[in-house]
């Protein structure tokens, strides 16, 4: 039988729009390197230790219930983020990860005549959102390779873009995929210059793993500015990762009228209960971020070591460009069993991201440089 064309038509922005590319998994590896059983990933900022261990004790309550569906506004969390952040539980939008929060912000704000600005070195999902909303995306150049901060958001370029026709400004601080941080000062400039009916998101994804969070994160600037939203993720420093949690905290204007596009039940029961637990957890929460202060300055001294250019980070990776092609060391390692994650196009293809591991993970992806087996086909430097 003949095969059918597929007849309807998509919206234009869908087709400017490219699926999310996610990174490499130790499903990926070769059966050789999966028999070494050394298999190592590094490429998606994944907090090393996994969840809290209450975790596991929680989602079995939570299986119980399976068959209901789940409190709709999340009232169990959402109070206790509510009391840890100083924020009425109004102001808070609970959702299937931080990036669910992007996307219904996008669905709310933009159009074909209010754009969605982004630096051109940010979070991918950023200009996703904006195109299935029809929105143009307006990139900003970041500060170029040699500057003092490397590829780094310009926050006055992207004020001064959001002023002519911005409908969002997003902005990831600390930054995806270089790391790079701005204190609260920079960000309160920002807001004071972009005109009040432009929102501005700041996604702190990565502001647990920050030297001083409390001079970083955006929430004291919320009770002065209605237009500001900070979203969080249980991604990162909590390790629910598959679990898909994350939050925006905005005003309550803003989440009534974000409620009117949402879906019903959007965040799953067992993710509501991993997510109590996991906020609860202070002991886990303190052993996963100072491994990260510790091991990324460690770290990024042996790469440096090594030859590699390592910029700042704030988060829980580190971007490095290598002493050889980037695309060479990210095969070799690959067929060792150790994935990072390849930086491609917008200028930093020639960098590596690679997530802060475990001290042994860390370890042997050095280790692997210095010394590559058969597989690596001649070396990393």
């Amino acid at each position: 039988m003949a095969e059918l064309s597929f007849r309807p038509r998509p919206r234009s922005a869908v087709l400017e729009s490219r699926p999310y590319e996610p990174g490499r998994s130790p499903a990926d590896l070769s059966p050789e390197a999966r028999r070494r059983a050394r298999a190592v990933k590094l490429a998606s900022n994944e907090n090393p230790f996994g969840p809290s261990p209450r975790v596991g004790p929680a989602l079995a309550g939570a299986l119980a219930e399976l068959g209901r569906y789940p409190d709709p506004s999340g009232r169990g969390l959402r109070a206790a983020i509510a009391d840890r952040l100083g924020v009425p539980p109004e102001a808070i939008v609970l959702a299937g990860g931080s990036d669910q929060v992007l996307g219904w912000l996008a669905q709310v704000f933009l159009d074909a005549d209010r754009a969605a600005v982004v630096s051109r070195h940010t979070f991918p999902t950023y200009r996703m959102v904006a195109l299935a909303s029809g929105a143009e995306v307006a990139v900003v150049p970041s500060r170029p390779e040699d500057d003092p901060r490397p590829f780094a958001h310009d926050p006055e370029a992207l004020a001064a873009r959001a002023a002519r026709g911005g409908g969002i400004l997003f902005l990831d601080n600390p930054g995806n995929p270089v790391g790079c941080v701005f204190e609260r000062p920079a960000l309160a400039r920002l807001l004071e210059t972009v005109p009040p009916e432009v929102l501005v998101v700041i996604d702190e994804a990565y502001i647990d793993y920050v030297d001083d969070p409390a001079a970083v994160t955006a929430l004291p600037l919320l009770a002065r500015h209605p237009n500001l939203v900070v979203t969080r993720t249980f991604s990162k420093i909590y390790g629910l990762a598959g679990a898909r949690l994350g939050f925006g905290l905005m005003h309550p204007e803003a989440a009534a009228l974000v409620a009117r596009i949402r879906l019903p039940f959007s965040v799953s029961s067992p993710a509501l209960a991993a997510g109590e637990v996991a906020w609860g957890d202070g002991e886990h929460y303190r052993r996963s971020r100072e491994h990260v202060l510790a091991e990324r300055p460690r770290l990024a001294t042996e790469l440096a070591r090594r030859g590699w250019r390592v910029l700042p980070s704030a988060a829980n990776f580190l971007t490095a460009r290598p002493p050889v092609p980037a695309a060479r060391v990210f095969d070799v390692l690959f067929r060792e069993g150790i994935i990072l994650r390849p930086l491609r196009g917008e200028g930093i293809d020639a960098y590596l991201r690679i997530t802060i591991g475990t001290r042994e993970e860390d370890d042997l992806l050095l280790e692997v440089l210095d010394h590559p087996g058969p597989a690596g086909g001649g070396g990393t430097s």
